[in-house]
């Protein structure tokens, strides 16, 4: 019983956290009626198991879930949240859009640009990860000498 139980309880996790193959979208978004049913659904499940069946579960590392500490939301939050998810191509992003160069990039421009870029990311970097490559820079240097080489070892 107990192996059916775990059995059925590791596929319903298998079900719901495998993505389909194809999307198709459905008609409405969950509303909070369907939540709280559905919360209650795996609150009645989740107490009809045995503690020897709890302990299994939580030894082979999966975390048992509480429906308790479900925050709550509204529909439109559900309507919201349920858009992001189906939606294929995303909202417009004008901002981002906004900050792309005008300026093509061309041979005598290049070389300030990516200067530019590589002060950006040094300035990210934290100062032990800054010294390591500084050190992997200067051996790869060393050892082979030349822009090709050097361009394709930091490419791996």
């Amino acid at each position: 019983m107990k192996k059916l139980i775990l059995i059925t309880l590791c596929s319903m996790f298998w079900v719901l956290h495998t993505p389909a193959q194809t999307k198709s979208k459905p008609s409405t978004a969950p509303t909070q009626k369907n939540m709280e049913d559905a919360m209650k659904g795996l609150q009645k499940l989740m107490d009809g198991l045995s503690p020897e069946e709890k302990k299994m579960m939580e030894s082979m590392g999966t975390k048992i879930p509480s429906a308790k500490d479900v925050p709550k939301a509204t529909n439109q939050q559900l309507q919201n949240a349920f858009d992001d998810v189906t939606r294929i191509v995303p909202e417009k992003d004008n901002a981002r859009i906004a900050s792309i160069s005008k300026v093509p990039l061309t041979n005598t421009t290049l070389p300030a640009y990516l200067s530019a870029n590589h002060n950006n990311v040094i300035t990210l970097l934290k100062p032990e990860a800054k010294t390591k490559g500084e050190e992997i820079y200067k051996l790869i240097k060393t050892k082979y000498n030349s822009p090709i080489v050097t361009g394709n070892v930091a490419a791996t």
